[in-house]
């Protein structure tokens, strides 16, 4: 994907990648994944937790803009499957 300036490209981006890294680790993101464009949170269902709960990263404006986008995705989905 390429860089752009436009922080809501960029989000956009962002939350694709994480969408990439779940269905590549068979995991079905519509079902355990959100993401919150206005508080600029990353947030995946933690299976087989009653209530349930929620493994979540917020992210600052900054991040977004210039950090590794492809590397925060999969930086996410390994801390996920951490807490799981």
């Amino acid at each position: 994907m390429t860089k752009s300036s436009n922080p809501d490209h960029r989000w956009s981006e962002l939350v694709a990648l994480v969408h990439q890294e779940f269905e590549q680790h068979h995991q079905d993101p519509k079902a355990l994944f959100q993401a919150d464009r206005t508080k600029l949170k990353l947030r995946a269902l933690i299976p087989r937790t009653y209530p349930p709960e929620w493994f979540s990263v917020t992210l600052d404006e900054e991040t977004v803009l210039t950090g590794d986008l492809p590397a925060i995705a999969v930086q996410f989905y390994e801390e996920y499957r951490k807490e799981c």
